[in-house]
C-alpha cells in the first residue's frame, strides 16, 4: 500500500514570512520635544492672557480680542490646543476683556476677573460651562472711578473671589475685593484699599495664605519699588496689614508673578527696568521683612524679563515664562535651586518672530510647563507645552541603537527607548535598519539616567534580543550605542497522509541547508505531526524530511 508523508512546504512558508519582513516599516516618532500651537489667529489676539488646566490637563485661557474689543475664552480640546479646541466671547458689551486672570471653580467652570475700559470698571465673569458658551453671569463689582486693571483673581475655601487691582482715578491705589458669593453679586461686597501712599497698585499678584489671608505683589510707581502686602484678615481690612518694600533703589517690581513656597514664604518675579533684568526674590519669612530677603539676577541678558509668570515645580524650585525684549523672544527659566542662585537653565522654546509678551505659566501632571502668550508677529495667541521640564535647555546625551538581523534582512523595525531619572528620549520612537542606525536624544533634565531600547513590537519570525540596549547609562554629552539582534526562527511542522485511515505513527528525520536545528517531538501522524524549531537560518534555506517506514507501507517522499 501507498504511504505519502505530505510534502514539504517550507521553502515556501519561509519566503513568505521574509518578504512580509522586507516590507513592513511602521512610521518614525515625533521629532519635536515641545509642541507650539496658535489656536485662535486672523485677529489680534492673546493679549492680556491667563491660563489655567482643566481635569484632563487640556488649557483654558481667557485673553483680549484688540481687533473686537471683547474679551475671550479659549478651551482647548487636547492638551496642546491642536484640535478640538472651543472659543467663545462671552462678553462683547463695548472695549473688555484687558487684564484677565481666570480660575475654575469645583465644577470646572471659568471665573474671570477683567477690566471693562468702555465702563472704566471691573467686572467678574462666571462661566455657566467649562467653555462659557451658556449660562455666564457677568457683574461690574467696582465701578467707582477708573477701576479694575491689573487684575488678580483666586477662589477662598468657599469659591467665593478674592481680586487685587489698581484704582487708577484720583485715587492710585492698591484695591482687594472679597466677593460673598460665587458671582460677586448683590454690590455688597468687601472692597478694601489697603495701600494708599503714593501710586501704588500696578501689576498685582494674589495668592491666599494658609489661612485664607491675601499677599499681593504689585509696583509702587511714587517709589519705582516692588512691594509685598500681608493681610491679617480674610478682606484686608483695618489698615494694619504688613506692607514692605524688599527690593529698592532701582527702578523694580513691574509685572510681578508671586506665589508661596511650601513654608508660606513669598517667592516673586518681576522686572528690573534699571538695569533690564529678570529678578527673584525668595524671602525667608511670611511677610518679606527684616531687609534680608534672597534677590537675584538669573537672567542679564540684554533687556529682559517682563511679563513674567512664576510657579513652583515639585521640589520647590521656581519656574518663570517671561519675554526677553531684546531677542523678542519667550524664555523659560527653571531656577536650580530654591533661590535662583545657581544651576538656572534658560531655554527660549519660541523664537519665531517678536514672541512671548503675556505670558501666563502652569505645569502639566509630568512637571512639564504649559504657556500661554501673545505674539506680535502673527497677531496670535500661541500654546507652548514643553516636552520636558526644562523645554529643551536640559542637558543632552545621544544614545544610537544598531540593528542586527542573522540573515542579513533590510527589514526596518521600529524601536521605543525609555529611561530612569525624568530623562526624556526625543523622539521615544524611531525606525531602526541593519543599515541605519537611530541616535536618540536623551533630554537629562536632573543630569544622568540608564535608558533601555526594545522593538515595538519585536518582527514576525525572529526573535529578539535586547540585552546589550539594557541599562545603558548616559550622561550630559555621553553618546553610547547599542545593538539589538534578531535571529531568524520558524516552526517546522510535517504531518503524515495515509492512503487509507490508520493511527500509526511514524518517526522523522529532519535537515535543512542552514540554521540551527532544534527537534521538538519526531513523531508524526495524520492528526498530529512532528515539530521542529529551525534558528538563525539564510534567506532561501531549503529543508528535507524522511522518516522511517512502517511495516507493511511503502513510503511517498518525493
Amino acid at each position: 500500500m501507498l504511504n505519502r508523508p505530505v510534502s514539504l512546504v517550507f521553502v515556501v512558508v519561509a519566503a513568505f514570512l521574509l518578504a512580509a519582513l522586507l516590507l513592513w516599516s511602521a512610521p518614525s516618532g515625533e521629532a519635536a520635544i515641545n509642541t507650539i500651537n496658535s489656536p485662535d489667529g486672523g485677529d489680534d489676539v492673546g493679549e492680556h492672557a491667563s491660563l489655567v488646566l482643566d481635569g484632563s490637563g487640556f488649557p483654558v485661557i481667557s485673553y483680549y480680542d484688540t481687533t473686537n474689543d471683547d474679551l475671550k475664552v479659549l478651551h482647548c480640546g487636547d492638551a496642546d490646543c491642536g484640535s478640538g479646541n472651543t472659543i467663545n466671547s462671552p462678553d462683547t458689551g463695548g472695549d473688555v476683556g484687558q487684564y484677565t486672570s481666570l480660575v475654575l471653580d469645583g465644577a470646572g467652570f471659568p471665573v474671570i476677573s477683567y477690566y471693562d475700559v468702555t465702563g472704566a470698571n471691573l467686572k467678574v465673569l462666571h462661566c455657566g460651562d467649562a467653555t462659557c458658551g451658556s449660562g455666564n453671569t457677568i457683574t461690574a463689582v467696582d465701578s467707582t472711578g477708573d477701576i479694575g486693571e491689573y487684575t488678580s483673581l483666586v477662589l477662598d475655601g468657599n469659591g467665593f473671589p478674592v481680586i487685587s487691582y489698581y484704582d487708577r482715578s484720583t485715587n492710585l491705589n492698591l484695591k482687594v475685593m472679597h466677593c460673598n458669593d460665587v458671582d460677586c453679586a448683590g454690590a455688597d461686597e468687601s472692597i478694601e484699599s489697603p495701600d494708599t501712599t503714593g501710586d501704588v497698585g500696578a501689576w498685582t499678584s494674589l495668592v491666599l495664605d494658609g489661612n485664607g489671608f491675601p499677599v499681593v505683589s504689585y509696583y509702587d510707581t511714587t517709589n519705582l519699588n516692588l512691594k509685598v502686602m500681608h493681610c491679617n484678615d480674610a478682606d484686608c481690612n483695618g489698615a494694619d496689614e504688613s506692607i514692605e518694600s524688599p527690593d529698592g533703589g532701582d527702578d523694580v517690581g513691574e509685572y510681578t508673578s508671586l506665589v508661596l513656597d511650601g513654608s508660606g514664604f513669598p517667592v516673586v518675579s518681576y522686572y528690573d527696568a534699571t538695569n533690564d533684568n529678570l529678578k527673584v526674590l525668595h524671602c525667608n519669612d511670611a511677610d518679606c521683612n527684616g531687609s534680608d530677603e534672597s534677590i537675584e539676577s538669573p537672567d542679564t541678558g540684554t533687556d529682559v524679563g517682563q511679563y513674567t509668570s512664576l510657579v513652583l515645580d515639585v521640589g520647590g524650585l521656581p519656574v518663570v515664562s517671561y519675554y526677553d525684549v531684546d531677542g523678542a523672544n519667550l524664555n523659560v527659566l527653571n531656577c536650580g535651586d530654591a533661590d535662583c542662585s545657581a544651576g538656572n537653565i534658560i531655554a527660549t522654546p519660541d523664537a519665531t518672530g517678536d514672541i512671548g509678551l503675556w505670558t501666563s505659566l502652569v505645569l502639566d501632571g509630568a512637571g512639564f510647563p504649559v504657556v500661554g502668550y501673545h505674539a506680535v508677529t502673527g497677531l496670535d495667541l500661541k500654546v507652548l507645552h514643553c516636552g520636558e521640564p526644562n523645554c529643551g535647555g536640559s542637558p543632552t546625551g545621544t544614545l544610537t541603537v544598531n540593528k542586527d538581523f542573522s540573515d542579513d534582512s533590510t527589514a526596518s523595525v521600529d524601536v521605543t527607548v525609555t529611561c530612569d531619572n525624568g530623562a526624556i528620549p526625543d523622539p521615544a520612537t524611531q525606525s531602526v535598519t541593519e543599515a541605519s542606525s537611530s541616535d536618540f536624544t536623551i533630554y537629562l533634565p536632573n543630569g544622568t539616567a540608564t535608558c533601555d531600547a526594545v522593538e515595538d513590537p519585536a518582527p514576525a519570525g525572529y526573535i529578539e534580543d535586547n540585552t546589550a540596549c539594557q541599562d545603558v547609562a548616559v550622561a550630559d554629552g555621553g553618546t553610547p550605542s547599542c545593538t539589538i539582534t534578531n535571529t531568524s526562527t520558524v516552526l517546522f511542522q510535517v504531518y503524515k497522509l495515509f492512503d487509507k485511515p490508520t493511527p500509526i505513527e511514524v518517526i522523522i528525520a529532519l535537515t535543512c541547508t542552514s540554521g540551527d536545528l532544534t527537534v521538538i517531538d519526531t513523531s508524526a501522524s495524520v492528526a498530529d505531526p512532528a515539530d521542529f524549531r529551525i534558528n538563525a537560518f539564510d534567506l532561501g534555506t531549503t529543508c528535507t524530511a524522511t522518516e522511517s517506514v512502517p511495516f507493511g507501507w511503502t513510503a511517498d517522499e518525493s
